[in-house]
């Protein structure tokens, strides 16, 4: 998983939530179903505990200086349930139906300096809801990521191991660039692998020309000697850091961790992990939290995956949905 580097964290951390009793403050993330009233006679849905879906609609205000205006600026949702609107100054930005798969919005177009006005609406009053607990609103985080007309679009950072053993890992790292803006323009793209003693295992540089409104895939293989394999009983991670300098400016980064290993199945040997047979013991989770919901936090998501873990788990099928950022960060060892 990456996180592109923003100038604000969690833009809507805080905000407004409003429904048929008016705005009330929140904390992101949020589930509003849990606000909702609790009926006997919903019975329609047999997971959703009596609640009510309800639409629901956030808002937030955000301000901007002069020189922002220059940037490109998007809005990522790692998850809104469901049928989610962006608006952006009373336009509407962009829309997406499915609740459990994250999304990016690009609205730099709707900005202006001084105060904006974000609003995201939940169209959650649809019936049927599910025939499992849902949640309604903005359950899982919401980042704003701002940065310069040339930069690595949002998750466009790839890794992929090509080879590995414990002489040798052969990685194969891919980013993908856009230039929004006017002109040609030329920039050295930099990637760095790290340790977790924050040792540079292995790096690579490029330098690349990009034209106005050009999308471009700069790849690069790394060679890391004497590897830490990732394995179910030892889930060693690297660090990884890739940025476009200007000149002497760096102008746009991104971040995130990866584990190197190998995976092959097969008729003969079944399911093996760098090399070794794996048989899978796992199960099925739904992405609610229990009592507080389907709010997503990084505390309650490692206590359900430890738990299973401490019962013999080594695999997990989340069911219907993809799973929460917050898994990815997960190192249980």
């Amino acid at each position: 998983r990456q996180r592109q580097m923003c100038i604000r964290d969690s833009p809507m951390a805080s905000a407004f939530v409003g429904g048929t009793a008016g705005l009330t403050p929140v904390q992101l993330p949020h589930d509003a179903m849990l606000l909702s009233e609790r009926s006997e006679k919903n019975t329609d849905e047999s997971g959703i505990g009596y609640f009510t879906p309800e639409n629901v609609e956030y808002e937030k205000t955000l301000t901007l200086t002069p020189e922002d205006l220059g940037k490109v600026v998007y809005l990522e949702c790692e998850g809104v349930y469901s049928n989610a609107v962006i608006e952006v100054n009373g336009a509407v930005a962009a829309r997406h139906r499915f609740g459990f798969t994250g999304f990016v919005t690009k609205i730099s177009d709707f900005l202006h300096a001084g105060d904006n006005k974000l609003k995201i609406t939940a169209l959650n009053g649809l019936r049927p809801n599910g025939r499992y607990y849902t949640g309604t609103g903005i359950y899982r985080d919401v980042q704003l990521l701002m940065g310069d007309a040339l930069h690595i679009v949002p998750d466009g950072v790839r890794l992929k191991t090509l080879e590995a053993d414990a002489k040798l890992a052969v990685i194969e790292v891919e980013a993908t660039v856009r230039h929004e803006g006017l002109g040609h323009r030329k920039a050295e793209w930099s990637f760095r692998l790290l340790d977790r003693q924050g040792e540079e295992a292995a790096s690579a540089h490029t330098v690349f020309n990009i034209f106005s409104g050009e999308q471009i895939v700069l790849r690069q293989r790394l060679y890391v000697k004497k590897p830490l394999l990732w394995s179910c009983d030892q889930p060693d991670l690297y660090r990884w850091e890739s940025s476009i300098t200007e000149g002497e400016t760096v102008i746009d980064r991104a971040e995130g961790s990866f584990g190197v290993r190998k995976l092959t199945l097969d008729p003969i040997h079944g399911l093996r992990l760098n090399g070794e047979s794996v048989k899978l013991k796992g199960g099925c989770i739904h992405s609610d939290n229990g009592m507080i919901g389907a709010v997503s936090l990084p505390d309650a998501e490692e206590r359900r995956i430890r738990a299973l873990r401490e019962a013999g788990y080594n695999a997990v099928r989340t069911a219907h949905n993809p799973v929460s950022v917050s898994y990815t960060h997960l190192t249980l060892p």
